[in-house]
């Protein structure tokens, strides 16, 4: 005989006694309660409350595991020897092991947040989310970047310390 998948649950003794009991004679009530207790009703605005103002960030803020600190506005590529291109920021790791690829992985910043894309890299890229679960970038797919997670290449890696606000710098 093998052992039950869950325990047998039991509730707590209720008395039922305490609870009220509805009838459904009286044609106003609805599943047992009166129709303006089944509504949802959102709460007014408050005005008396005014959020946390935020430093207005102009890009994602990176640092990497020998200290620099990157700023990346749109697009950089990251790697061993990433060929530069325009309107892209070239960031060189130093990686004497070599399990960096020339092109490793690429940060990018849209009105929509701030994204990862594996360049299709050998020892590929893996971002670790703060409460420490994992994300395998598959190549050329984007996986979205918040504060606090770590994304690991090769021997290197990177922490994300601030990512934009989203829709920062469009026009609304």
């Amino acid at each position: 005989m093998l052992a039950p998948l869950h325990q047998q649950r039991s509730a707590p003794d209720l008395d039922t006694r305490a609870i009220p009991v509805v009838r459904a004679e009286d044609p106003a009530l609805t599943f047992g309660l009166a129709p303006e207790l089944e509504l949802t009703r959102p709460a007014p605005p408050r005005t008396d409350v005014l959020p946390e103002p935020r430093a207005a960030a102009s890009g994602l803020r990176v640092t990497l595991d020998d200290g620099r600190v990157l700023t990346v506005e749109r697009v950089a590529l990251v790697g061993r020897n990433p060929t530069p291109a325009p309107a892209v920021q070239v960031v060189r790791v130093v990686d004497p092991g070599r399990s960096v690829s020339k092109t490793h992985l690429q940060l990018e910043v849209d009105a929509t947040g701030a994204w990862v894309v594996d360049r299709g890299s050998t020892n590929g890229t893996v971002v670790t989310l703060p409460d420490g679960g994992q994300v395998v970038c598959r190549v050329d797919h984007p996986v979205r970047l918040r504060e606090g997670v770590v994304v690991a290449f090769g021997d290197r890696s990177l922490r994300v310390v601030q990512v934009p606000a989203r829709g920062a710098g469009d026009p609304a």
